[in-house]
């Protein structure tokens, strides 16, 4: 526990003196190109396949689950899980039935067997999809800015505290965070 307790904070620091770094920056003025399609409705939860661009040449793949219909403004929850968006499907229905949109990110993850310099690439690449991710979520209009949270599990939490210190606004945006390491 003590091992992890330390890697965080070793990955927050790095992340918050990589702020000023040029390839944590993205274009924000870069159209998100949502494409969406619905997978399923039932028992008051739609859910689709989603994605969005992160750059010019890269998509983040996604699961989108709503209550259904969405009448009133809402919280929204961007969740990302090293074994991909599947993994937190089924926490993603309960939070739609109690009213919260969820946005389930698919992380890039490196090929850890691979050197340590290909690592930083599907590093950035996760942490500009969960900053997108906030982004596609704040233009929607059945959206509460001021209920937006974040979970993260395993790699995905690594990547959302990366997000946090590389953005500042993302922090600021985010009003509950959970990391369930």
């Amino acid at each position: 526990m003590k091992l992890i307790g330390l890697l965080f904070c070793v990955l927050l620091t790095v992340g918050l003196y990589a702020k000023d770094s040029p390839s944590f920056n993205y274009d924000k003025t870069l159209s998100l190109d949502v494409q969406e399609h619905e997978v399923a409705v039932r028992n008051g939860v739609r859910v689709s396949l989603l994605s969005f661009l992160v750059t010019p040449g890269e998509r983040a793949g996604c699961l989108l689950v709503t209550p259904w219909p969405l009448e009133n403004k809402s919280g929204a929850i961007v969740w990302m899980h090293s074994s991909g968006y599947f993994m937190q499907l089924p926490d993603a229905i309960l939070m739609a039935q109690v009213g919260a949109v969820s946005l389930l990110i698919n992380p890039t993850v490196p090929d850890w067997d691979a050197s340590e310099k290909t690592w930083p690439d599907a590093m950035i690449q996760s942490v500009t999809s969960i900053r997108r991710g906030v982004d596609f979520l704040l233009a929607r209009k059945d959206i509460d800015p001021k209920k937006l949270g974040f979970v993260g599990h395993s790699y995905g939490a690594l990547m959302g505290v990366d997000a946090a210190a590389v953005d500042g606004d993302s922090m600021l945006r985010f009003s509950k965070w959970v990391f369930p390491v």
